[in-house]
């Protein structure tokens, strides 16, 4: 936790909320993502971490969940790296993160 608290002090939310999902607790992912939309904000930047978390919030394991198919095309379009693990590993397959690398 000291280690997420430190990323988040830096403002490097995605980061944190990346490492938080990595490590199977998605409501501190998401509680990470909307801290720094709000922080964000605040310094009159516009942040889309507020709509990652609200995706992020309907994260299904069911491979044929129509949250999967649309995080699957939709992955490609996230330009923050941090994110885009996150969701490839979400959505990876038979044990398989490739992706996640990528």
């Amino acid at each position: 936790m000291a280690f997420l608290d430190r990323l988040e002090s830096d403002g490097a939310y995605s980061r944190a909320a990346a490492i938080a999902v990595f490590s199977l607790k998605l409501r501190l992912s998401i509680e990470i993502l909307n801290r720094g939309s709000e922080a964000q904000l605040k310094m009159g930047h516009v942040s889309s971490l507020n709509i990652v978390a609200m995706a992020l919030s309907g994260f299904s394991d069911d491979r044929n969940s129509m949250w999967r198919e649309l995080c699957l095309k939709s992955l490609s379009q996230l330009t923050d790296p941090y994110l885009r693990a996150m969701f490839a590993f979400l959505t990876a397959e038979n044990g398989n993160y490739d992706a996640v690398l990528v």
